[in-house]
């Protein structure tokens, strides 16, 4: 069964992780299990990846984390540690799927890590509250911005939501002749996309956040291009 593998948190349970897959969306499998647990505060989806046969790689990631096991499906171990192990384990299911099957790993591949939360933590009351998710969203020949927004409408009972995917290829201006030559990319796809993540949280600044995307509020955006006219004079 082909579907994703996705690994959420909570912050009402710190340091545990929830790790399991779906063959429906990860998202709509974080709002199932947010209302059916009881816990008063959403669940996080923290990365989720796309392969085949996700009930035999999850049985076999679950074995590999076994000494980090705190439950049927959750586990206590750090977050960049669970995505490196189920990359790799991804991974070698899909190079065995592509040797004796010969799937299209170039579109039928993406994965995808949060990144909100982070982005809070950096521009604290900067982002505009109607971003529900920002997240790196990477398949084989293009990194992606995704950003979704969510819109309330009728006190809250209808939800509208809008996603919207920028290719990050954009930031550095001219795009290489050979689109899978990635090598003068900012956000090379051949990078893990947690090094991507890394990159866009770490590595641009606020007055390149608000020339790449519309993340940050009015007023935040104003202030930042405020600041960095000032330090231009």
């Amino acid at each position: 069964m082909n579907g994703y593998l996705y690994i959420l948190s909570n912050i009402s349970m710190p340091g545990l992780l929830k790790i399991g897959y779906t063959s429906r969306s990860p998202e709509e499998r974080r709002r199932e299990l947010s209302r059916l647990t009881g816990i008063p505060i959403d669940f996080e989806i923290e990365y989720e990846i796309y392969s085949t046969n996700i009930e035999a790689v999850e049985k076999d990631l679950h074995s590999k984390l076994s000494e980090y096991r705190f439950g049927k499906e959750f586990f206590k171990l750090e977050l960049h540690i669970a995505i490196d192990v189920l990359r790799k384990t991804v991974e070698e299911y899909r190079l065995e799927e592509a040797r004796t099957s010969g799937f299209n790993e170039i579109h039928d591949v993406y994965e995808a890590v949060e990144i909100l939360g982070e982005l809070k933590k950096k521009y604290p009351q900067m982002i505009r509250n109607e971003i529900k998710s920002v997240r790196v969203y990477q398949t084989r020949i293009r990194c992606y911005l995704e950003v979704m927004e969510e819109e309330n409408i009728d006190e809250g009972r209808i939800v509208d939501q809008k996603i919207v995917r920028s290719d990050l290829a954009f930031i550095v201006g001219e795009l290489p002749a050979n689109p899978e030559d990635n090598d003068t990319l900012m956000f090379a796809p051949h990078n893990k996309v947690t090094e991507n993540a890394r990159i866009f949280i770490e590595d641009l600044d606020a007055y390149s956040i608000i020339n790449c995307t519309d993340l940050f509020t009015e007023e935040a955006t104003r202030k930042v291009n405020q600041d960095f006219q000032r330090n231009q004079n």
